[in-house]
C-alpha cells in the first residue's frame, strides 16, 4: 500500500480523517437546512439552490480527501452541478410569464365592482371608524408596560384589521426581543397580544388563556416556520400572521402556495395551515372551507403581487411602451427613486370593511407612466381572495393628502393615507390629519374626481356637513337639503343626542326610531333642555341625515 502511495504521489487519508470530514460536511448541510428551511419539493427554488449547495460542498469534500486539484469524482460532481444549474435555468424560463402570460394574468380572481352598491352611503354616520396604522401602533406600543416581564417582548407593527365580537380591531402579536430574552421567556412563552379598537381608539393587552409558545420570533423547535417545515416538509409557505377566534384564542394562519405555471411559476394560495399558537397543533384547510371567524387568509404582499401580474401583463409580456399597463399605489411605495411618492405617510394601501362585513385591502391604480391621477382602484378581500375593480378615475392618493394638508398648512398637520367612502354617490377620500406628536386633530374629505371639492373639520360630522355644502347638497344655513323634498313627521323617544359646533352655529343630532336627525339651534332654542328618553315630535325632510324643520316636546 505504501508503495502505491509513493508511486502515485498521493497521500491516502486515514479512516479517522475521512469520518471526521464526513461528519463535518453532514453537520454543515444540516445547519444550512435548519436555518434556511427550504421546502423539500421540486417546485421550490430554494430546494434546487440547496441541492446545488450540497454538490458544491461535496466537490470541496473531494478536494480535501484526495489532496489533488482534479479527480474523476470531482469531474462527475462538476458535470452534475452544471447540468442541474442548466435544467434549473430552463425550468425557470419555461415557468416565467414569457411562456405563461395568460396564467399569470388570470391568477387573480378579478370582478368588476359597482361602487354605489358595494360602498353604502355614509351620510347617516355620526362618526366613521378609521384608525390609521401609525396611530394604532402608537397606541398599541403603550401597552408594553402592562405586559408581565415587559422587557422580554416587543409589539410587532403588524396591526391587521379584524372583526372580533362584532367590532373592528387592529390586532398585533408580541415577539421576543432577541435570543437571550427568548431564553429567559422560553418556559413561560408569550403571554398574549395587543388589540386596538378602531372605533374608540382604546388599546389593551389581552392575556390569552394559554401562553403563545409557537411564534415566528421563537427559536429552535418553537420557531413557527421551523415547526411548520417539520410538519409539512414539501410545502411552499406564504407569510404567517396572527388571528383570534371569537373566544380570543390565538392562531397562526399560513398560506400554502402551489405553482400553476410550469414547475415554479405563478404560485397561488389555494389552502392554508391553521396552527394553534399555544400547542402547535396544525390543520390544513382549503380556502373555501375556512372557519367563519378567520378574516385573513391572504397576505397583502401576495394579493398585490397577483394584482401586479394582472395589470402588468394585460397586453402581453413584450410591451415596451407599457400600453394599457396599470400599477397599484402599493407598488409605488417600493420605488425609492420615484418622485411620485412625495408624502412620508404614503403607504400605498389601507384596510376597510366591505358591506358584507369582510376585511379588504384598498389600493389605487395608476397608469404606468406615473401621472398624478388614478385610473381606478381595487379592493382585495383578505378572506376570499376576490379582487374587485372600480373604474373611477380621479386624483391619486398622495395628491388628495397634499390637498388636505394644504387647507391647514399653517398648522403643519400631516394627512394619513386615505380610504374611499361613498357620500351621496360621490367617491370620496376620507383621512385624518395629525400633529407632530401623532395626535389626530382634524378629519378631511376630498372628492376623488374633483379634488378642488375638499373640506377639513374638527370631527367627521362637521367635515361632512361642509363637504355636502360644497357639493351643493346642503344650503349653508343647514336648515334643509332639498326644497322639493316632502315634509314628514315622526313622534318617538330620543335614543341618542349629540351636540356639535359648526361654523359658529350649534347643531343637535338625534337618533329617533333608528333614524338620524340634524337640527340647528335656530329652529328652537329649547332643544338645549332635551335629553335621552324624552318623547318629541319632529317635522323633517327625509335624507340620509334627516333635516329637522320643527321639533316639539
Amino acid at each position: 500500500m505504501s508503495n502505491i502511495a509513493k508511486n502515485t504521489g498521493k497521500k491516502i487519508p486515514s479512516r479517522m480523517t475521512f469520518i471526521v470530514s464526513t461528519l463535518m460536511i453532514l453537520i454543515f448541510l444540516f445547519l444550512i437546512a435548519y436555518v434556511a428551511l427550504p421546502a423539500f419539493s421540486l417546485v421550490s427554488a430554494g430546494f434546487w439552490s440547496y441541492i446545488v449547495l450540497v454538490l458544491i460542498t461535496l466537490s470541496n469534500f473531494a478536494l480535501i480527501i484526495d489532496k489533488i486539484k482534479r479527480t474523476s469524482s470531482l469531474k462527475y460532481i462538476s458535470i452534475i452541478t452544471g447540468s442541474i444549474l442548466i435544467i434549473f435555468g430552463l425550468l425557470g424560463l419555461f415557468s416565467s410569464p414569457l411562456f405563461n402570460t395568460e396564467t399569470y394574468k388570470n391568477a387573480m380572481a378579478l370582478e368588476v365592482g359597482n361602487f354605489e352598491e358595494d360602498f353604502p352611503d355614509i351620510r347617516s354616520e355620526m362618526n366613521y371608524d378609521m384608525l390609521d396604522l401609525d396611530t394604532a401602533i402608537r397606541l398599541g406600543d403603550r401597552m408594553v408596560g402592562s405586559i408581565p416581564n415587559a422587557s422580554w417582548y416587543n409589539v410587532d407593527d403588524e396591526y391587521n384589521l379584524i372583526l372580533y365580537q362584532g367590532e373592528q380591531y387592529r390586532l398585533s402579536p408580541l415577539s421576543y426581543g432577541g435570543f437571550f430574552k427568548y431564553m429567559s421567556a422560553n418556559d413561560s412563552g408569550i403571554p398574549g397580544y395587543v388589540l386596538v379598537n378602531v372605533r374608540t381608539g382604546d388599546a389593551k393587552f389581552v392575556k390569552s388563556a394559554q401562553p403563545i409558545h409557537y411564534s415566528p420570533s421563537g427559536y429552535f423547535s418553537k420557531n413557527l416556520n421551523r415547526h411548520l417545515r417539520v410538519q409539512f416538509p414539501s410545502y411552499v409557505f406564504d407569510t404567517s400572521f396572527l388571528e383570534i377566534d371569537e373566544t380570543g384564542k390565538p392562531y397562526w394562519i399560513t398560506g400554502v402556495k402551489r405553482s400553476t405555471a410550469g414547475l415554479f411559476g405563478a404560485k397561488v394560495v389555494s389552502s392554508f395551515i391553521l396552527t394553534d399558537a399555544s400547542t402547535g397543533e396544525s390543520k390544513e384547510y382549503l380556502v373555501s372551507e375556512r372557519p367563519e371567524w378567520i378574516d385573513h387568509v391572504f397576505s397583502l404582499d401576495y394579493l398585490t403581487e397577483l394584482a401586479y401580474w394582472h395589470f402588468e401583463y394585460e397586453n402581453g409580456v413584450i410591451n415596451f411602451s407599457k400600453t394599457g399597463v396599470q400599477r397599484t399605489s402599493y407598488y409605488y411605495r417600493y420605488n425609492e427613486d420615484d418622485e411620485f411618492e412625495t408624502n412620508a405617510n404614503f403607504y400605498g394601501y389601507n384596510s376597510l370593511v366591505n358591506k358584507d362585513g369582510e376585511v379588504c385591502f384598498y389600493t389605487g391604480l395608476t397608469a404606468a407612466n406615473m401621472t398624478e391621477s388614478n385610473t381606478g382602484f381595487i379592493t382585495m378581500n383578505t378572506a376570499t381572495g376576490v379582487v374587485k375593480y372600480y373604474d373611477i378615475p380621479g386624483a391619486e392618493e398622495s395628491s388628495a393628502q397634499s390637498v388636505a394638508e394644504g387647507i391647514v398648512q399653517n398648522l403643519g398637520y400631516v394627512a394619513t393615507y386615505p380610504i374611499i367612502v361613498n357620500i351621496a354617490g360621490n367617491p370620496t377620500y376620507l383621512m385624518n390629519l395629525k400633529d407632530k406628536a401623532g395626535i389626530i386633530q382634524r378629519t378631511a374629505l376630498v372628492n376623488v374626481q374633483n379634488y378642488s371639492v375638499a373640506t377639513v373639520g374638527q370631527n367627521f360630522a362637521t367635515t361632512l356637513s361642509d363637504y355636502l355644502i360644497k357639493l351643493g347638497m346642503e344650503e349653508s344655513n343647514n336648515t334643509k337639503v332639498s326644497p322639493t323634498g316632502e315634509l314628514l313627521q315622526i313622534t318617538g323617544e330620543i335614543a341618542e343626542i349629540h351636540q356639535v359646533e359648526m361654523d359658529g352655529t350649534t347643531y343637535f343630532f338625534y337618533v329617533i326610531e333608528d333614524k338620524l336627525f340634524k337640527a340647528s339651534i335656530k329652529i328652537d332654542e329649547m332643544q338645549v333642555l332635551l335629553k335621552t328618553g324624552d318623547k318629541v315630535t319632529v317635522s323633517y325632510y327625509e335624507e340620509a341625515i334627516n333635516i329637522v324643520q320643527a321639533i316639539s316636546k
